[in-house]
């Protein structure tokens, strides 16, 4: 009885000739099959339907006895499309430097005339931008020179939206620094972000609470959410935490030596 594994390839490289999977295969030393005939002899583009029965089986019969090439192409197809990903991430990236880096309406920490650009879209609801916190912060103390710019992207809910309006609120009412230590408290935060919370934040940022809860729901606070929704949306964003270490879109959680890792290959890139 056929195994489904060899009906699959037959099926696949017999019944519709030679594909992409076969080319590689070949190129890794599948060619040991045909050596009794002359190369020039043996044309992979027009075979008959009986020679591609044969060439079905051979591969078939060298995939089944031979099963860890297929660990050499699925490596060196998923090495490929890293490498087109890194590609496209850094045109998505040339084309839209300018937004990226240089938002006015986003807070810039780290040091904000250093070369190196580390922007990180973050929702306040996200376990792993709360985890992110202060591996952020031991990066930017051991890396002097690194410019750190924060896109509010709430994306898991109304709490989210809730926790991003009250610190743009902040931000465009009170400033950089008070921002910092409400953006602080909010990855902190254990529970809702109700109104207690929010007359809480106008307290320790000597805000009117009325003028603070109108400042939520300004349509200015809207347009910044929705300018930093467009440019996810641009560079195929669509999680949290995403970061941009130079020409490179990082999705997901890093510890502090992976990111240092990234900040050592980027640093001997340039140089």
């Amino acid at each position: 009885m056929k195994s489904e594994f060899g009906n699959f390839f037959h099926i696949n490289l017999s019944g519709f000739g030679l594909t992409l999977l076969v080319r590689r295969i070949l190129g890794v030393g599948f060619l040991l099959f045909f050596l009794t005939s002359p190369i020039n002899a043996f044309d992979l583009e027009n075979l008959s339907s009986d020679e591609k029965t044969v060439f079905g089986e051979l591969v078939k019969e060298y995939l089944l006895n031979n099963p860890e090439i297929l660990l050499d192409v699925i490596e060196r197809l998923q090495e490929q499309e890293n490498e087109a990903n890194l590609e496209r991430d850094r045109g998505f990236i040339e084309s839209f430097a300018d937004e990226i880096f240089h938002d006015p309406n986003s807070w810039v920490g780290g040091n904000p005339e250093g070369e190196i650009n580390l922007v990180e879209f973050i929702d306040y609801r996200c376990g792993y931008c709360r985890n992110s916190q202060q591996v952020i912060e031991d990066i930017i103390d051991t890396n002097s020179d690194l410019r750190l710019v924060v896109r509010e992207f709430p994306i898991l809910g109304e709490q989210s939206d809730i926790s991003s309006r009250l610190a743009i609120a902040v931000f465009q009412l009170a400033g950089p620094e008070q921002y910092k230590m409400i953006h602080d408290f909010l990855l902190s935060l254990e529970g809702p972000v109700s109104e207690k919370v929010i007359s809480e934040v106008a307290e320790m940022t000597s805000l009117d609470l009325q003028d603070l809860m109108d400042k939520m729901v300004d349509s200015s606070v809207m347009d910044v959410l929705d300018t930093n929704y467009q440019l996810a949306q641009a560079l195929e964003i669509n999680a949290t935490p995403t970061f941009i270490l130079g020409t490179k879109i990082i999705r997901g959680f890093l510890t502090s030596e992976e990111f240092q890792y990234e900040l050592d290959q980027l640093e001997t890139t340039t140089n």
